[in-house]
């Protein structure tokens, strides 16, 4: 037999989708600056990296930003046949984690103790409701780094997130419990 510590979960410092909807999350956004000679916020064109928030305006201004996070947040929920609009809420916290906890990015405006898209995550155990389950086969295999797991949820999905993981909600349902726990800090380190 053998005997093992586990250690964790990581403290990442990221932020839930309460938090991105609020006036503190919001009030981030909103002070993010915008593109020299635009009024283009800078985060806009970072977000539209991933295809299912290019339904974002290519010119949207911090302020647009902010009230299309609350928007997508507001509009989550895991009804019906479909995990989409609950797995694009979440994935789009963790987008503003990563972006806003990284000083190359959008600064350290969340105060985490480090970049999160830099961490590494093991999918096979990620806390989902009141236990853990590996996620590891919506994002093609473990451990990812956290903006790894961006783009490889991204590719899986169409301009807008109107069809995602070709529309399997139990795969949808295992993308979303993942950056669930990402945002908040229900992760481990492989």
């Amino acid at each position: 037999s053998k005997t093992i510590t586990v250690c964790g979960p990581i403290n990442l410092g990221g932020n839930t989708i309460g938090f991105w909807q609020n006036k503190n999350g919001r009030d981030i956004i909103k002070k993010t600056g915008v593109i020299t000679g635009t009024t283009t916020c800078k985060v806009t064109p970072w977000l539209r990296t991933y295809a299912p928030f290019q339904g974002l305006s290519a010119t949207a201004s911090c302020s647009a930003v902010a009230t299309y996070a609350t928007n997508i947040i507001k509009a989550a929920n895991a009804s019906g046949a479909s995990m989409k609009a609950m797995l694009k809420a979440q994935m789009l916290a963790t987008a503003l984690d990563v972006y806003y906890s990284d000083p190359a990015l959008g600064g350290n405006k969340i105060g985490a103790p480090a970049p999160i898209g830099g961490v590494t995550v093991d999918l096979t155990w990620v806390k989902a409701g009141s236990g853990y389950q590996n996620v590891s086969g919506a994002f093609g295999g473990t451990p990812k780094t956290i903006s790894e797991m961006l783009a490889y949820a991204a590719s899986q999905s169409n301009v807008g997130g109107t069809v995602w993981y070709g529309n399997v909600k139990s795969t949808q349902e295992l993308a979303k419990n993942a950056f669930d726990a990402i945002n908040n800090s229900w992760v481990f380190a492989p």
